[in-house]
């Protein structure tokens, strides 16, 4: 399936600059839902900056899309401690797959770079983190039919900026229990200007970079299942500068590996202990919380549970109370906190 996949892009090279324009036509990376996809945003604040002592904060939910049931935390950071990725990784009843947001950002001598994207079926930062590789994540129910309607093939295949025979083939069964159809499409979205480029492959189940971060390895969805947290049985790899295709994963290929954190398990059914004292290290200082008040260098920030940190602390990754919380939600939502100088 992967050979035939890169035997079919290849032969498309020079229409690949038309399929990225009508990916645009389709609203690039802030399209509306195909479905029950949910709209992704990138370098959206959903709070406005307040003027504080440490400088002007702002917060951003991890994850402005639609949420599961549970979902589970993860974040990394570079080898200098200036640059985090955090993920915000979904999970559906019986572990079936939900799209997941992510935030990258990194600490400069100006202040803080930040982007946010949501509908992802996963993401990876890059070597130097300057960026990072996504799956983009396509859901579409049939509602209470069997199967899709021709014009709901038409609509993801416009969607993606794909011909609908390369969406069919690249489509896998989202759900054991509804027909919902899904599909992947790789991508990189760069600091500082938040711009996602997606790339007309049926691939990105699963995201990862080479040491050169010349190439990503886009995977595919395992099936006939596909679960949550399932890896990819198959890999093509995708020249970064251009979006070609280059073949299928070769055995000398390098993976760049970041160090990855498991996070708290957000969940309708398990609440955080806001009470409890967490003391971070950042240059000069602590990042504290308690109370579900979380301080830097003894000055507020903004509510919640401190969970890491940039070198400077000018990112903190925390669960804060979700104000907009209905019966079944969660009743906390994680968050970024950006401060500024």
């Amino acid at each position: 399936m992967v050979a035939e996949v890169v035997r079919q892009m290849m032969l498309r090279t020079a229409s690949i600059a038309a399929a990225a324009a009508l990916l645009a036509a389709c609203g690039g990376g802030d399209r509306g839902a195909v479905g029950d996809t949910a709209v992704t945003k990138a370098g959206d604040t959903s709070a406005a900056g307040v003027a504080s002592g440490v400088g002007r904060v702002r917060m951003s939910e991890v994850n402005q899309g639609s949420s599961g049931m549970a979902a589970r935390v993860r974040w990394a950071l570079s080898s200098d401690q200036r640059a985090i990725i955090v993920v915000e990784d979904p999970a559906s009843v019986e572990n079936e797959p939900f799209p997941n947001g992510f935030v990258l950002a990194r600490e400069t001598a100006a202040g803080v770079e930040m982007v946010q994207l949501d509908s992802v079926w996963d993401a990876a930062p890059s070597p130097d983190w300057s960026a990072a590789a996504f799956g983009r994540a396509h859901r579409v129910s049939a509602g209470e039919r069997d199967s899709l309607t021709t014009e709901q093939w038409d609509s993801l295949a416009r969607a993606a900026g794909m011909p609908k025979a390369d969406v069919r083939r690249g489509a896998f069964p989202a759900s054991g229990m509804a027909v919902i159809i899904g599909l992947s499409q790789p991508g990189i979205i760069r600091l500082p200007d938040g711009t996602p480029r997606v790339w007309p492959v049926a691939a990105g189940w699963r995201v990862a970079w080479s040491r050169d971060g010349e190439r990503i390895a886009a995977g595919t969805p395992p099936t006939p299942r596909v679960s949550d947290d399932a890896d990819s049985p198959r890999w093509i790899v995708i020249d970064t500068a251009s979006g070609i295709p280059r073949g299928e994963l070769p055995p000398d290929f390098e993976r760049f590996v970041p160090n990855w954190v498991q996070g708290p398990l957000i969940d309708i059914s398990a609440s955080h202990d806001t009470a409890q004292h967490v003391s971070l290290q950042i240059d000069g200082g602590t990042v504290e919380s308690s109370g579900n008040r979380i301080t830097r260098n003894g000055v507020e920030v903004g509510a919640g549970i401190a969970y890491a940190v940039t070198r400077s602390g000018r990112v903190i990754v925390a669960l804060a109370p979700d104000p907009n919380a209905g019966e079944y939600d969660p009743k906390e939502r994680l968050v970024v906190y950006i401060v500024e100088p």
